[in-house]
This record gives structure tokens, C-alpha cells and sequence, in this order.
């Protein structure tokens, strides 16, 4: 991945707050003006009439057409409804390889809630990291740059494999102004870092 690249970010939005706070981290933190966004949405008709308005498909994507009606041009909008036997997981993987995102984007918690251990993340968060084909940017704590105005510190963690150099490149291009890069390196007897 090429250094200052215009990203396309998919932003996995259930309607839960996690997924709205992870949209507008994105939006009024991370974006720049050459950046765009996807919304991916994936939703089930049989769960549909239990859901609360603000959760069901149609409500979330009014609600995020508004929000981000500011950069019309550069947004997206994205939905599949699920047919038996998918997972809302594996198909947001499958969007975000057909719409070319640069990068899935995705809040620390859905519509179940937050974990009794705040340091366990959800099935769903943890397979689309490790299955993604694409950096997956997990937000637990939203922020937006004016809330941050010594910058953003990032941390990758960097083994020397191609996935842990990606991960170092895509933090270069989300690097803005006075944001930070840590790189950790773990060192091990058995392994060449």
C-alpha cells in the first residue's frame, strides 16, 4: 500500500451506539478530504418487525444519508439482506472485497452489548479480524479530532510478516498532523524479527 493513498473506508453500522460512534470517529476524525466512506449495513427480514425503529435497516440508512449528506460525493450506502444460512459477519467481509475498501471499520460493540470483561471483543469483531483481506479498524473509543488535539496515537504491532508491515502502511496513510505511531516489536528465541 502506497504512502498518502485516498482510502475508502466501510464502516460496519448495525445501528447499535457502537456503530454510530465508530462512523463519526471516522467522519469527523480520521477522514480526509481526498478519503471516502462506505456504510455497510446487513440486516434480516424475519428480525426486522422485533427491532426498534432506530436499529431497522431503513431507519439506519435515512439517519446516515443526513448525517452525511456534508460529503454526498465521497459517501456510500451499502446494504444485503441476509438469506438463511449466512452470517452478518462473513458478509460484511464480502462487501467490503466487492466495493473496494481500503479499510473495514467497525465498532468495539453491536447490538448485544458490551462483554462482563472489557478486554474480550465479540465472535463477530474477532473473525472479521483475522479473516479480512483488508486492515480491520476496530474503534472502542470514539474520538474525533477535536477532542484529540495532540492527535491520534496509533500502535501496530510489527513481526516482520507482510500482514504486520501492512498494518504499519495503512497507519501511515491514516496519519494526520500531530498524531503518533508506536510500533512494538515482540522479540522471541525462535523467531527472525
Amino acid at each position: 500500500m502506497e504512502a498518502n493513498k485516498k482510502l475508502n473506508y466501510m464502516v460496519c453500522h448495525d445501528g447499535s451506539e457502537a456503530s454510530k460512534q465508530a462512523l463519526e470517529t471516522v467522519y469527523k476524525g480520521i477522514l480526509k478530504d481526498e478519503d471516502s466512506i462506505s456504510v455497510a449495513n446487513v440486516w434480516s427480514i424475519e428480525k426486522e418487525e422485533y427491532l426498534p425503529h432506530d436499529l431497522q435497516h431503513a431507519n439506519i440508512k435515512t439517519m446516515t444519508d443526513a448525517h452525511l449528506i456534508g460529503i454526498k460525493k465521497r459517501y456510500k450506502w451499502y446494504d444485503h439482506e441476509m438469506q438463511p444460512g449466512d452470517t452478518a459477519k462473513s458478509l460484511l467481509i464480502e462487501m467490503a472485497q466487492q466495493h473496494g475498501a481500503d479499510v473495514l471499520v467497525t465498532g468495539y460493540h453491536g447490538r448485544k452489548g458490551e462483554k462482563l470483561d472489557p478486554t474480550i471483543m465479540g465472535t463477530a469483531i474477532q473473525y472479521m479480524s483475522v479473516n479480512a483481506p483488508i486492515p480491520t479498524l476496530i474503534i472502542k473509543d470514539p474520538h474525533t479530532r477535536e477532542s484529540k488535539p495532540n492527535g491520534y496515537r496509533y500502535a501496530v504491532c510489527v513481526d516482520g510478516s507482510q500482514e504486520s508491515l501492512k498494518a504499519l502502511h495503512m497507519a501511515c496513510n491514516l496519519h494526520s498532523g500531530q498524531d503518533h505511531i508506536t510500533v512494538i516489536i515482540c522479540e522471541q528465541d525462535n523467531i527472525d524479527s
